[in-house]
């Protein structure tokens, strides 16, 4: 069955979960089934949960993952192309076109060229501080 009423051949009916990248999680044919207390919006083909802590995850058809706080204003995405862009409430976007590449930080208010973003912190497996 296509998910909420979808027709005969629309890709949120064919299962997959836009992924379908070979090794990734085998999601259903119904959205919904795979994020529990979640919704779905056909005409943006998205998949839409709020987390626990109040941030919302939306999942593209195209693959595309979007992650939004509303209390911070910090607004992240990742694309199928494995491009990364960060929109930080003072006007401030970083991007990065591929994994490894460099972030640029873009001044969406005041323009000029890009900076480069410096890392501050990380978080290393099993270093639970």
């Amino acid at each position: 069955m296509n998910p909420a009423g979808a027709p005969p051949g629309h890709p949120m009916g064919r299962g997959g979960g836009g992924g379908g990248a070979p090794g990734q999680e085998d999601w259903s044919d119904e959205p919904l089934d795979n994020i529990p207390g979640g919704t779905i919006d056909l005409f943006n083909d998205y998949e839409e949960l709020t987390l626990d802590d109040g941030r919302i995850l939306r999942r593209y058809e195209n693959g595309t993952v979007r992650v939004e706080n509303p209390v911070s204003g910090v607004m992240q995405e990742e694309k199928v192309d494995g491009s990364l862009v960060v929109s930080l409430p003072n006007g401030k976007v970083l991007f990065q076109e591929f994994r490894g590449e460099p972030l640029l930080v873009y001044d969406t208010e005041n323009g000029g060229a890009p900076g480069l973003a410096r890392v501050s912190s990380a978080q290393l497996p099993g270093d639970m501080a």
